[in-house]
């Protein structure tokens, strides 16, 4: 697209709290092995030992900075990652690309959802002209009665509300109904925009803790699914946890005093490091699909990796 090298730095630089939090746990992890593995390989550790100081008590202070690193990792990702993930994206498909900022999915069928004890129905919807077929809104008033329903060919959402085409309302009344055709009609009462439910999982993926939340409360009233966002929600405070977890695992695989063994060692903190990932986006996949509770698949891989690492952290003085 004879790209600039100004926009190729803009579209790179605006990932960078993305790739941060993803790359710190691994990073700390490594930096932490390489540092207590030297202290270790001049029989630091030993001379420390010898002394009468526990290494528990040596490396607390790191144990501590491990759990500022947690803190740290979720609030770049909250604040710079996603976000600037996000304008990355814009910034290849529109400045790039030359194409118009559309994410999410553009179209959907069969579309249902309750809102302000209003039910919706779309036979198709597009987010491209924010039009939409097939409309039927069953109103069913304060008391949850049915008091009014409404059905359009077509419709628009515009100006934060809803303008119908060809269509008929029907008033239900305790003695006798009411209908009447239309041929245009504006609605400011059905402010609803539906076009926000179309986000694809792929898009939930790089959204911010609080926009999920948001994005959870409005489909959970709505009484569409939410699985795939609750998962994910979790998830972005789960896996900050993963910087205290390699923590405790390259503390405790460093300390090795046999000089034979930190090859090996070193090589286990790193596939510990891939497997952790492994599992962490295997359960989180189940817990997308329904197969695994939304909680347990958020919290497994730090669960089935912290019990060992507090384990093999506590086993270092034996």
């Amino acid at each position: 697209h004879k790209t600039g090298i100004i926009l190729i730095l803009e579209y790179y630089g605006l990932q960078t709290g993305y790739i941060f939090n993803l790359m710190f746990p691994v990073g700390q992890l490594l930096a932490i092995f390489l540092i207590i593995s030297e202290f270790a390989r001049k029989n630091e550790l030993l001379a420390v030992k010898a002394s009468g100081i526990s290494l528990i008590h040596l490396f607390m202070p790191i144990i501590v900075l491990g759990a500022i690193n947690s803190v740290l990792d979720f609030t770049v990702a909250e604040y710079l990652g996603y976000p600037g993930f996000n304008r990355s994206r814009v910034v290849n498909r529109v400045k790039i690309e030359k194409r118009p900022p559309i994410f999410g999915r553009r179209f959907a069928r069969d579309l249902s959802f309750f809102w302000k004890n209003r039910l919706y129905f779309f036979g198709y919807i597009t987010r491209r002209t924010n039009t939409a077929d097939n409309i039927t809104i069953l109103d069913f008033g304060k008391q949850g009665k049915l008091v009014r329903r409404i059905d359009a060919k077509k419709g628009q959402y515009r100006d934060k509300h809803w303008i119908l085409e060809q269509g008929t309302e029907r008033v239900i009344g305790n003695i006798r109904d009411s209908v009447a055709t239309f041929s245009i009609k504006a609605y400011p009462e059905l402010d609803i925009s539906p076009f926000e439910f179309l986000t694809r999982t792929s898009d939930i993926l790089y959204m911010t803790a609080r926009d999920l939340k948001k994005l959870i409360k409005k489909k959970k009233k709505a009484g569409i699914s939410y699985t795939a966002e609750l998962v994910e929600y979790y998830t972005r405070y789960t896996f900050p946890i993963s910087c205290f977890i390699m923590l405790l695992f390259s503390l405790s695989l460093s300390s090795l005093t046999k000089s034979r063994a930190k090859a090996a060692a070193f090589g286990l903190a790193l596939a510990t490091a891939f497997v952790y990932w492994g599992v962490f986006q295997g359960t989180k996949l189940l817990g997308q699909i329904g197969k695994l509770d939304p909680i347990t698949a958020s919290t497994a891989a730090d669960v089935v990796f912290l019990i060992p690492g507090i384990f093999m952290f506590f086993k270092m003085d034996k």
